[in-house]
């Protein structure tokens, strides 16, 4: 118990007092802020970071290895919960195994409040290199994770831009638009695939060209693995829940984790003043009829709020990788910014929010289009009267739309439905994304129908992007 003193009829003696107290909590703060940056760099005192925890390591960490010891700017982006974290500690356990110095390499933690990247900077050059890093001759590792929760790091880290022998390992819940100064090699880490959740669990799974033949010989050969396709949408693509089974645990585990951390950290952290409770309501919304065209308006006097707000919150969401906004194309790279579809990153944000809607065949077709929309980058879908294609993919060059009907068999009506669609869009091959049948129908001009199950087109696009 410490006894503060104080001298109401001296005043000298008060200042002297005031500035002792304040010394003291500014020693004890940084104390604090050593002991944790300590704690986080135990590669410092020889130890490994992954020890003894069990991970899938993805054929991407050897994508970002490799740009690590190539570029000095790397930046790792993408939704929370995917593992950007995790693989950094992977970079840093394996350039440990590759000779690199272990002092040569700090790990800092913004979201964890310790200091902002000028603090970390100043504390390693003072206390572990005990000299400046700049105009060093080893190379320098600097980790700093989540980034944006410093709002003048790129102020700080542009001071070591002619810095030749210092990388920057930079990982951001939020898209890095303020980065485009450094030159830096951007990296997003999207849900895991199919196949990777596949992979996990012990299966092999060989790429699938985009090829009818092949594609009929691995449906037949990979039948059985179908019955995993709603487990796997259900985690959501995060790796921490790849060996989970129980509904329960993973569905508290992306509340809390994911979804709280979001909308009660990372988005009341961006620039201006942002409510978690209106976030939380505007994800619920979306989520609630994801995928569909949605009319700002009706979202407006949902939440009692102006359409302005709306779309404050809205390019929020899609900041920080929850939603993802498809135009409606009119033209070669053009849309309308009337009824936009909003679907969700993943599917992982809808399970918590809505698990009995996960036995609506109607509703898992617009999370799989969403899901599809994320791995191919689409951004547009197209309509014209009745007519409605979910997706244009733009593959080497060619124009494929693609119709997401999540149903057990296609009719003869559907696939002329979609024959009079890629017509009008003047392609020679449209996809019709199901629920279990492969059907192909060929037309006398040329053009081609493909009815492909959505677990089987997940295998596919595993190999194509």
């Amino acid at each position: 118990m410490i006894k503060i003193i104080t001298f109401k009829s001296n005043k000298k003696k008060n200042l002297i007092t005031y500035k002792y107290i304040k010394l003291l909590l500014y020693m004890g703060e940084r104390m604090s802020h050593v002991l944790r940056i300590r704690y986080f760099n135990q590669h410092w005192d020889g130890r490994r970071h992954l020890e003894g925890r069990r991970i899938y390591i993805r054929r991407i960490f050897y994508r970002v290895l490799d740009s690590v010891l190539k570029s000095r700017f790397v930046i790792l982006t993408g939704p929370v919960g995917m593992g950007k974290t995790t693989l950094i500690h992977w970079l840093i356990d394996k350039l440990v195994e590759k000779g690199v110095n272990p002092k040569n390499i700090l790990y800092v933690s913004m979201e964890d409040d310790v200091c902002d990247v000028e603090e970390a900077l100043r504390y390693y050059e003072t206390e572990i290199r005990m000299r400046k890093i700049d105009g060093d001759t080893e190379n320098i590792y600097i980790f700093i994770d989540e980034v944006s929760f410093d709002p003048d790091w790129v102020n700080t880290v542009k001071r070591y831009i002619d810095e030749e022998n210092i990388r920057f390992i930079i990982s951001s819940s939020i898209y890095p638009y303020e980065a485009s100064e450094l030159n830096a090699t951007i990296i997003q880490i999207k849900p895991l695939t199919f196949k990777e959740y596949l992979e996990f669990h012990g299966y092999k799974v060989d790429e699938i060209p985009f090829e009818k033949l092949e594609i009929r010989r691995k449906y037949i050969e990979y039948l059985d693995y179908s019955v995993y396709f709603k487990a796997y949408l259900r985690t959501g693509g995060y790796p921490g829940l790849l060996d989970i089974r129980d509904e329960r645990y993973i569905m508290g585990w992306i509340k809390n984790n994911v979804i709280d951390r979001i909308t009660y950290k990372i988005i009341p952290n961006l620039k201006g003043k942002r409510e978690s409770v209106i976030a939380e309501k505007l994800l619920r919304i979306i989520a609630f009829d994801a995928g569909k065209p949605i009319n700002y308006n009706n979202i407006a006097q949902l939440m009692s709020k102006d359409i302005r707000t709306v779309s404050n919150y809205l390019e929020a969401l899609q900041t920080a990788y929850v939603v993802r906004v498809l135009k409606n194309r009119i033209g070669v790279d053009k849309g309308s910014r009337k009824l936009p579809k909003i679907h969700l990153y993943t599917p992982g944000y809808a399970y918590p929010l809505y698990p009995e809607k996960f036995e609506d065949d109607e509703y898992i077709g617009r999370l799989v289009e969403g899901l599809l929309a994320t791995f191919l980058d689409a951004k547009y879908y197209w309509k014209r009267g009745g007519k409605e294609v979910g997706l244009i993919w733009d593959k080497d060059g060619e124009t494929i739309p693609l119709i997401i009907r999540y149903v057990k068999r296609l009719t003869r009506r559907e696939i002329k439905k979609a024959y009079t669609v890629l017509r009008k869009l003047d392609g020679k091959i449209g996809l019709i994304i199901v629920k279990d049948s492969l059907e192909f129908t060929d037309f006398n001009d040329g053009r081609e129908i493909w009815g492909i199950p959505a677990w089987l087109f997940t295998l596919m696009i595993d190999s194509m992007v």
